[in-house]
């Protein structure tokens, strides 16, 4: 194929590609065009990066487009191959995904072409998006857009959904590429918590081999004995632990919470794996640091041929300058000029050195110059007797390494040679002796074997640190040197305070002006926040910092080691406790990272802290409170814990207390504890007790107390158990002027107690229960409601059945005035008494699916002035709407005074019912008709809800109720408002 036919080809995939979500590309033509780019037409890829960008734009966009529907992908795929008229000698039958496999390795395929072969500077500039992304001559990729379309974190998803498909190896090695060229955009991307648990299921499911050979079962495209999945994987975590860039801990960091499901299918390879396979030498070294850095995981054991292997490499594989010197070009090719002196004696290289050096030179000497202190410059020679007469002194500096590699042919590069040797020396000596007392000091047994293989992974940081050390001097004059240096130290305080508190720590390790400026910033530590993997130690450094600044501080509470620090503070009257106003211990786990609390309920002691106004604990535990503990708090959530009061104590403590979240963990002294609670928290105005499945207890047990002079406004009750969560509790809250019940048991009925309360329900509405947008049902298939009941006292019930049978009851039939209401609840109330609502004078309907009514009739209502329904914007006939109108109207006053339409899309009414004229047919049942659309509607629904629940009613009953879980999110939720 010449090149014109190669562009010709190119153009007309890219446009049948053009349109990411309906591709009408024929896969197998992809395919085909995709294997002859990487076979013959290899030497016109250069030409068609450079002319063609369209093409390998459209395969991005097509292969990284989130899809949630690939059923409709693999159908149209199928048409288009019917409709190719071209004959490939791929068989069709190998194709049994749908030709999805197909389309998928095409794409990858060509994508590989672009960023594999040929220059890639380009690429590389997507991890620095400070400097120009392009290519001098134009080829594909020259913007960083053309590599990830839809965004990092979008690309990163796309690939992991392909992969999870398990259709192709191709998504992985994509993913792979994109990781290769730019790690620190993917990676971090990849370290996003869901995204890191995903990456380590994948890996896992494509290397354990009873996983494929299961998926091998289902796939026609994996041919019996080929290993693509596998290689994939391997190369994967290749690039993860050794790919540029990388540095020991990345993998660790990567698969925290996962890894020892990845280490369970790496043992479970290498077991089939033999000595001469070359996967040994990449997931041996693999297997062993991450079994080493995660603590040795109980149930799983590494294969002892594997262990014998690593014994004979490590014993046989040296470190020399050679290798070092790769770590020193690395770091160095951050600089475009290098100035070191030394005055340490000379010292001559080996002969396997001088080949690194060169090796060394002919990489980062052609484009970085060095400049040294003597001016000397020698060539290369092979050594003489003299060189070595020298090397009997030089300290042998040999430490074990993974791989050793191969260096290139000498060539001939001059350079300053003494000053180099003798920056090296300064180097390698302390180097040396570190690891060889690190590596000596492990012993020979296979645990220890197998902890000293996993040093061998913290070698390079052993060396990048003093390489770092060496070039101190140079990293000093860079920064006097940058522009961000000759900023003010105002300046820099204004940029320190508008870091997140969890980032704020790190600010002193990035040089010693800025440790110095932080330092000197006492309201910079004022706001502390402390995640899973934190050393505690920290928390009495940076709160030293605030000297005597007030406190806000969040801990992890399944590290005992912060509350032990909390403890061992409360007994001191001036230490940080008398400064916080505010504490939060939250449960954040790390297992491989914090040691877990101890057997048992921890304790933590809450001392006098004259200032703390909010405080925030997640157990289990137990708050140990004394006579004066925080006499400030004003808003408390508590959740699994029990609050423990002295001997001396017989009510909680907390007298200027205003707003109580609290989940008792579940015992039977839980209503000692609400008395002692209510008694004590005197100034409570908004109290939200739940989770309260802790047994039952006998009707007589109740709490006797008068809160009429209290002002507690607002009382939430999560409960599970209605004869004890309600029956004994709900009496001693009859005065409250708003009370929300909730029953997680969906099959309960509304305590007539509780809604006995409110002697004349003036306003009523209510709504279908949702969660997470969708209507909630009981065990047997019926609709749950929430329902609110207002006069003077306001009532909510959330998620109950039969809301019918709750609005019979006398309370709402002879005092009702503004009912709001489904349609169906409406109809429903009518086959269950003939007691009509003597006061209602407002109805509105919402959720109305039709305007054709039901057989059976409707509630009487004789005062009833004006009718509210909610419809959608295909109301029906205007013949429909009589009638229906028609069956609401019986047994009320007659004419109507009004009768609103709420349509919910103001852009496609009704032609019947325009504002503009009125409906005919339906002016003799009402005097006014009218319409509201769109924000009219919307605006009378939150005048309702504002009229009759404020705040809460928009937040739960509006479909929000997927916050009732029990958790953090439900929390806030409830505090705020």
């Amino acid at each position: 194929m010449t090149c014109a036919a190669t562009l010709d080809c190119a153009t007309r995939l890219a446009a049948e590609l053009s349109d990411a979500d309906k591709p009408s590309v024929c896969p197998l033509c992809l395919l085909t065009f995709a294997v002859r780019l990487g076979c013959e037409l290899q030497s016109h890829l250069s030409l068609l990066r450079a002319q063609s960008h369209a093409l390998f734009d459209s395969c991005v966009k097509t292969l990284l487009l989130p899809r949630r529907d690939f059923d409709r992908l693999r159908a149209r795929l199928a048409t288009n191959r019917s409709r190719c008229q071209d004959r490939h000698s791929t068989d069709d039958q190998t194709f049994g995904t749908g030709y999805l496999h197909t389309l998928v390795d095409g794409l990858s395929q060509v994508i590989h072409a672009g960023l594999h072969q040929g220059e890639r500077s380009a690429v590389s500039r997507a991890s620095k998006p400070d400097k120009p992304f392009g290519d001098k001559q134009g080829r594909w990729p020259s913007r960083v857009e053309q590599l990830f379309p839809y965004g990092k974190a979008e690309a990163v998803d796309a690939l992991l959904d392909l992969c999870d498909l398990c259709i192709s190896a191709a998504p992985l090695g994509i993913l792979n590429e994109f990781l290769w060229v730019s790690r620190s955009v993917v990676l971090s991307v990849l370290l996003a918590r869901p995204d890191r648990i995903r990456i380590a299921q994948v890996l896992a499911q494509q290397i354990d081999p009873a996983r494929l050979r299961e998926i091998a079962t289902t796939a026609p495209w994996l041919a019996k004995g080929d290993n693509e999945l596998l290689a994939s994987a391997v190369g994967f975590l290749q690039t993860v632990h050794f790919g540029p860039g990388a540095v020991p801990g990345d993998a660790l960091e990567l698969f925290a919470g996962a890894g020892d499901a990845l280490v369970l299918a790496i043992t479970a390879r290498l077991r089939e794996t033999s000595v001469s396979d070359p996967a040994i030498r990449v997931l041996g070294p693999i297997a062993m640091d991450l079994y080493t850095r995660t603590g040795f995981p109980p149930g799983i054991t590494l294969p002892a041929h594997v262990i014998a292997w690593a014994r004979a490499e490590s014993e046989s594989t040296k470190i020399t300058f050679a290798h070092v010197l790769w770590v020193v070009g690395f770091i160095a090719s951050k600089y475009r000029e290098i100035e070191i002196n030394y005055t340490q004696a000379a010292l001559s290289f080996t002969p396997e050195d001088e080949l690194g050096l060169r090796e060394f030179v002919s990489v980062f000497g052609r484009r970085y110059r060095y400049i040294f202190n003597d001016g000397e410059r020698m060539t290369f020679s092979a050594p003489n007797v003299e060189t070595e007469r020298q090397r009997a002194t030089i300290v042998e500096r040999e430490v074990p390494t993974m791989e050793k590699k191969e260096p290139p042919p000498p060539q001939s590069h001059n350079l300053s040679r003494i000053p180099l040797e003798r920056a090296l020396h300064v180097l390698l000596v302390p180097v040396g002796t570190e690891l060889r007392a690190r590596y000596g000091a492990l012993g020979s047994d296979p645990d220890g074997q197998s902890s000293r293989y996993g040093l061998v992974c913290d070698a390079s940081a052993v060396i990048e640190r003093g390489v770092k050390t060496l070039l101190h001097p140079l990293l000093v004059d860079t920064n006097k040197r940058s522009l961000a240096f000759r900023l003010p130290d105002e300046l820099w305080s204004i940029v320190f305070e508008r870091l997140p508190p969890a980032e704020r720590i790190h600010i002193s390790q990035v040089c010693s002006r800025w440790s110095t400026v932080a330092r000197g910033l006492p309201r910079l530590w004022s706001t502390l926040e402390f995640r899973p993997g934190d050393d505690p130690s920290l928390v009495e450094a940076l709160v030293s910092r605030t000297r005597n600044a007030d406190l806000s501080v969040t801990l992890n509470a399944f590290d005992g080691r912060y509350l032990s620090l909390l403890n061992r503070w409360a007994p001191d009257p001036d230490s940080p406790w008398a400064r916080l106003r505010r504490l939060d211990v939250l449960q954040r786990s790390l297992a491989a990272r914090a040691p877990r609390l101890p057997d048992g309920s921890p304790e933590l002691i809450l001392p006098e802290a004259p200032k703390l106004e909010e405080l925030c604990v997640e157990g289990p535990g137990a708050l140990v409170t004394e006579g004066n503990s925080a006499v400030a708090l004003k808003r408390a959530h508590l959740i699994r814990v029990s609050v423990v009061c002295t001997t001396s104590l017989s009510a909680w403590p907390f007298l200027n207390l205003e707003s109580l979240i609290w989940r008792p963990i579940p015992a039977s002294y839980f209503l000692e504890d609400l008395a002692l609670l209510l008694t004590g928290c005197r100034a409570l105005r908004r109290l939200v007790v739940y989770g309260l499945s802790i047994g039952q207890r006998s009707p007589q047990d109740r709490i006797e107390m008068d809160l009429s002079e209290r002002p507690l406004e607002r009382v939430t009750l999560m409960g599970t158990s209605i004869e004890f969560a309600v029956g004994p509790v709900h009496g001693v809250f009859r005065r409250v002027p708003h009370v929300v019940w909730y029953d997680a048991d969906v099959t309960a009925e509304a305590p007539d107690g509780f809604l006995g309360q409110v002697d004349c329900a003036r306003t009523a509405l209510v709504r279908s229960s949702l969660r997470t947008g969708e209507e909630l049902r009981d065990s047997f298939g019926n609709k749950l409601y929430d329902l609110q009941v207002a006069d003077v006292l306001r009532r909510q019930l959330l998620r109950i059945p039969e809301a019918e049978r709750t609005l019979c009851r006398l309370a709402f039939t002879d005092h009702l005035v503004d009912l709001a209401l489904p349609l169906e609840v409406w109809y429903g109330i009518g086959p269950m008494g003939d007691r009509p609502f003597f006061l209602l004078s407002r109805l509105a309907l919402h959720e109305i699916d039709s305007m054709t009514g039901t057989q059976s009739p409707p509630p009487t209502c004789p005062s009833l002035r004006t009718i509210v329904l909610h419809e959608a914007a295909d109301g029906g006939r205007s013949g429909d709407l009589c009638a229906f109108v028609a069956g609401l109207a019986q047994g009320c006053a007659y004419p109507l005074e009004s009768l609103v339409f709420a349509a919910r899309d103001p852009t496609a009414p009704n032609p019947s019912l325009e504002a503009s004229r009125s409906t005919p047919g339906l002016e003799r049942w009402a005097r006014t008709v009218s319409v509201e659309f769109g924000d009219q509607s919307v605006a009378r629904r939150e005048q309702l809800s504002d009229e009759i629940d404020g705040e809460y009613a928009k937040l739960v009953l509006d479909g929000d109720g997927s916050r009732l879980d029990e958790g953090k999110n439900w929390q806030d939720m409830l505090e705020e408002t």
